[in-house]
């Protein structure tokens, strides 16, 4: 009889322990699903930012320069996406109170706003265009500082980017870029990683990087830290250098 429990007791305790595996799984995908809608929410109000951004800028160039800038853009737009029937328009319409510009993208016959009938890629390509145009334009330092500048281009035009970049780095831009995307970080002159350490113990608890859909994805921080069990509010964050010299900027 004893014997009985003690092989139940032990059929028991398997399936309570694969239940709680089960559990921790999950309760680790729905932490990664939330972070991801915080992540894309941010994204999309950064995109309706860069648009009113694009706006404000073709107001201040002036009208004979506007195809200029449609063929600019257009280019690039093709050297990134490899489409020729891409294309920016910006569309003039006269006013009461003055000019009044609208940014438009075309692809074939389809012409539309870039947030209303493309994907955030596109967006993202045409505002960094339009920044290194107004550098030129008005004479400014030639740097350019990116957060994540090309977080909605996919995986297969990601290493174009990391050409694009590469090209402005050769016409005298300093590019300092912050990416998540390794096609793109691997055109760069000099890269950094950033790891996280706990303040306690100093183990090193940067969050694991898997590939899902082709995209790069983290874990969230272990707390408390798996190693000494302690929680902490701030982790150690330091920059470990992958390639390159210390004395160069990354892109």
């Amino acid at each position: 009889m004893e014997q009985k429990l003690v092989s139940q007791l032990g059929r028991v305790h398997t399936i309570v322990s694969s239940i709680n595996q089960r559990l921790e799984y999950e309760t680790g995908s729905i932490a990664r699903l939330t972070f991801k809608v915080k992540q894309l929410e941010t994204e999309k109000a950064d995109l309706v930012k860069a648009v009113g951004t694009l706006d404000r800028c073709i107001q201040i160039v002036s009208a004979n320069g506007i195809g200029k800038i449609e063929d600019i853009v257009s280019d690039g737009l093709r050297r990134v996406f490899g489409n020729d029937r891409y294309g920016l328009l910006i569309e003039k319409k006269e006013t009461a109170r003055g000019n009044s510009y609208r940014i438009l993208i075309r692809k074939g016959q389809t012409v539309g706003s870039p947030m209303d009938s493309f994907g955030g890629g596109i967006v993202n390509v045409a505002a960094f265009l339009l920044r290194v145009i107004l550098i030129k334009r008005f004479k400014l330092a030639p740097f350019i500082a990116l957060d994540e500048q090309f977080s909605n281009v996919s995986p297969e035009y990601q290493h174009r980017i990391a050409s694009l970049l590469k090209t402005l780095s050769g016409m005298g831009f300093t590019i300092l870029a912050v990416s998540h995307q390794p096609k793109i970080t691997a055109g760069a002159d000099t890269v950094y990683e950033l790891e996280v350490f706990c303040p306690h113990c100093k183990q090193n608890i940067t969050p694991r990087s898997f590939v899902t859909d082709g995209e790069t994805q983290y874990d969230i921080i272990s707390n408390p830290c798996p190693t000494c069990g302690k929680s902490f509010d701030n982790a150690l964050p330091r920059l470990k250098l992958v390639k390159g010299h210390k004395s160069e900027l990354a892109i």
